[in-house]
C-alpha cells in the first residue's frame, strides 16, 4: 500500500468512528476529514521521533484504523505537544502529530485534527485552550478530569468533549493512550495554557464523555 492510500485510508477510518459517535462536533470534523486532498508528495520528517511505545501500540493493535493503515501512522510527522509549554520531562514520553490544521500536514483554516500519544503511567497535567475539544480514544486507557472533577476511567471507543477553556487533565496507568483529537473555534497555539493546580476547578460547565 501506498503512503497516499494509506493515509486516505486513516483518514477515512478516523472519519467513520466520528460520524458514529452522535456527537455534532465529531460529525463536523469527520466531513472535513473526507472532504481532504492529500498532498502529491509523503509528509515532511518528524521534528520528533515517537515512543517506542507507540511503535509497539500501533503494530500489536486489532483495530482496523491501525491495522489498514500502520504504516501511514508511524511515518507521520510527530512532534512534542503543548506547543512548547511542557515540561521535558513529559513532552519526551509524549508525542502529537497534527493532521489537518493552520501548522498540520494538511493545511486547514477551521480546524485542527491529528493524534495524541500519552506513555504509560504519565499525566498529563491540567491545561485548557480556547478551542473546542474532542478525543476519540483509540487505545488504552485514562482516568480523566475536567474542571479538576474526575469523570472516570475513559477506554478505547469514548468520546470525550472539552468545551472553549475548560481545564482537562489525564492520567495513565499501566497501558500507552493513543487518540484522535480535534480542536474547532479559536484553534490558535497561543490560546492554549497550562493551568496551576488550584484553578483546575475553575471553568465552565461540566464537560462529558461520551460512548
Amino acid at each position: 500500500m501506498t503512503h497516499r492510500l494509506a493515509l486516505r485510508t486513516l483518514l477515512d477510518a478516523a472519519a467513520e468512528k466520528l460520524q458514529s459517535s452522535g456527537n455534532d462536533m465529531a460529525e463536523a470534523v469527520a466531513d472535513a476529514l473526507v472532504q481532504t486532498t492529500l498532498p502529491a508528495d509523503g509528509p515532511p520528517p518528524a521534528t520528533v521521533r515517537p515512543c517506542e511505545a507507540l511503535t509497539a501500540a500501533v503494530a500489536h493493535s486489532n483495530d482496523p484504523l491501525f491495522g489498514r493503515a500502520v504504516e501511514a501512522l508511524l511515518s507521520l510527522p510527530w512532534r512534542a505537544p503543548g506547543f512548547g509549554r511542557l515540561p521535558a520531562r513529559l513532552a519526551d514520553r509524549m508525542a502529537v502529530v497534527e493532521l489537518l490544521g493552520p501548522t498540520g500536514y494538511i493545511r486547514h483554516k477551521a480546524v485542527r485534527v491529528g493524534f495524541l500519544f500519552q506513555d504509560a503511567q504519565l499525566g498529563y497535567p491540567p491545561h485548557s485552550h480556547a478551542a473546542e475539544e474532542i478525543y476519540l480514544l483509540l487505545q488504552g486507557q485514562a482516568d480523566w478530569q475536567i474542571d479538576g472533577r474526575p469523570i472516570g476511567l475513559c477506554r478505547a471507543g469514548k468520546l470525550v468533549h472539552h468545551l472553549p477553556w475548560q481545564p482537562h487533565a489525564m492520567q495513565t496507568a499501566k497501558e500507552p493512550l493513543l487518540a484522535l483529537w480535534a480542536w474547532r473555534g479559536e484553534i490558535g497555539a497561543d490560546h492554549y495554557r497550562l493551568e496551576a493546580p488550584a484553578s483546575c476547578g475553575a471553568g465552565g460547565p461540566p464537560g462529558s464523555a461520551e460512548p
